[in-house]
Formats: structure tokens, sequence, C-alpha cells
């Protein structure tokens, strides 16, 4: 890092190499990058090789980092270099998935003794995305927890919708994945809104909710997003 430049890593926790979860971060750190001072680092943790947590114990016996020889150790050392973090992962099944909680369970040696990233007191930022919207609270606030867990403050969040297609089928109408988000992104090129009232019996369930419903929060939404799923599988 130069001198004087403040270092945002930003780390998707996605499978998917090249996804959806991988542009949302990327996206996130070339608006870091505007900030004059700031440069960027991206990791994608798609083609790494990063195990479980099995709760052995030999971190906390020994006071030292895990014992796992996987790709793990170079994430954590990228991490502690960064003055700032920006971490994604997608929604699945309305939780996050695991792949960042696995960089944050195997680093209970930075929990309990290191301290690293707490004594500098960097911020932490949150994105994630997901089908319909669906859960995409709940996995930002799984990451706050892991940020949290380190030391590291959460200062912001953000989500985009992957998709509004049932069961979860790549839309004809977004090509470009989660920055044809319309609810206050710059749709990319080629994206259009999702088709209406064309005359099929199954499209509703073709073409998914419309991004109104998805957007629905709280008990009523809930509710509300329900019946609309309801009525679509009855269809498809």
């Amino acid at each position: 890092m130069e001198s004087g430049k403040v270092k945002i890593i930003g780390i998707s926790g996605t499978p998917v190499k090249g996804g959806n979860c991988d542009r949302l971060v990327q996206k996130a750190l070339e608006a870091a990058r505007e900030i004059e001072g700031v440069e960027t680092e991206f990791i994608s943790l798609a083609d790494k090789k990063i195990a479980a947590c099995t709760n052995c114990q030999w971190c906390i016996e020994n006071r030292s980092r895990c014992k796992v020889k996987d790709d793990l150790h170079e994430v954590h050392d990228r991490m502690f270099e960064a003055d700032g973090l920006i971490l994604g992962g997608p929604t699945y099944n309305q939780v996050l998935s695991t792949q960042l909680i696995n960089i944050f369970s195997r680093g209970r040696e930075e929990i309990f003794f290191a301290h690293r990233l707490a004594i500098k007191g960097i911020p932490g930022s949150a994105v994630t995305l997901g089908w319909f919207g669906m859960g995409m609270e709940t996995a930002l606030h799984n990451i706050y927890n892991l940020m949290e867990s380190w030391g590291v403050f959460p200062v912001a969040s953000g989500s985009a919708i992957s998709s509004t297609a049932w069961k979860g089928l790549k839309a004809d109408y977004s090509p470009n994945g989660v920055l044809d988000d319309l609810r206050g992104g710059i749709p990319g090129p080629g994206a259009v809104r999702p088709p209406a009232g064309q005359d099929s019996e199954d499209d509703e369930a073709r073409q998914g909710w419309r991004l109104e419903r998805s957007l629905r929060r709280g008990p009523e939404g809930q509710e509300a997003n329900m019946a609309s799923r309801d009525a679509a599988r009855s269809r498809s």
C-alpha cells in the first residue's frame, strides 16, 4: 500500500466465480475508489479451498491460528492489512451462505487472543443479494455479527435482487444480474423491465412476482409475498 493510502478490501463469499456476488462486491469497491486516497483489493472465495470449522478446539488450546492447511491463512493475512472491509455473501434459503461464515468461524484466535483488527478499529460494510429479496435483511445481520466478532464496526450495508423469475431462474430481462436491480441502481446494457400483461397462463409463474412485491417488508409484506408465491405455484 502506498504511504498515506487507505486500503479497502472487498471479499465476495460465494461459491460462484464471476457471478452476482462477485459483481456486487466489485461494484462497491468501484464506488470506494471514487474517494481520494483510497485503494482497493478484491478477493473472491469461489476459487479458495476453505474448510468449515470442526470445533476441535486446537486453536483455543494452543492460542494459535487454525491448524488446517488450506487457503484460509492467505485470506486472513490480506484482511489483517485492511483499513476497511466490504464483505459480501449471497442469501441462500433466506440465510447467509456459508463461505463468509467459514473464514470467521475458523478465526477464533483473532477473536479471543490476537485482536488485530479490533485494535485498528476498522470499519466494515455488508452487501448481499438474493432471489426476490427474501431473507436479505437476515443475511446482512449475519454479516454484521461476523464483523463485530472481530471488532470491526459496521457502517453501511446494501442489497440487490438477483432474480425475480419463478424458481430462481435467470431472467431474460436482466442480462446483467444484480447490476440490473431497478430499486436504485442504473440498469446495465440490455436490461428492460419485466414484461407484464402477456396472455400466457403461467406468465406470473415464469416472470415472477413484480419487483414491487419483492420489496415488501415486515409481517404484512411477508404475508403478501407468500400469497403471491402460492398463486404463482398453482399455475406452474
